[in-house]
């Protein structure tokens, strides 16, 4: 789910040049997500689907 989230809060309209650049915008969205404690609460709460079933 965070992942999912923090996808959709990067800037589709201009693509970060390097790697210091995308964890910068990353660390940018991590801190914006923590004034926004019902948003983290729903990562919490949705159903929870495994990545392996069992056959």
């Amino acid at each position: 789910m965070v992942n999912a989230d923090l996808k959709r809060s990067l800037p589709h309209t201009r693509r970060d040049r390097n790697q210091a650049e995308l964890a910068a915008e990353t660390g940018r969205s991590f801190h914006r997500r923590q004034r926004q404690p019902r948003i983290v609460r729903g990562y919490f709460g949705g159903r929870h689907v495994p990545y392996v079933l069992d056959e």
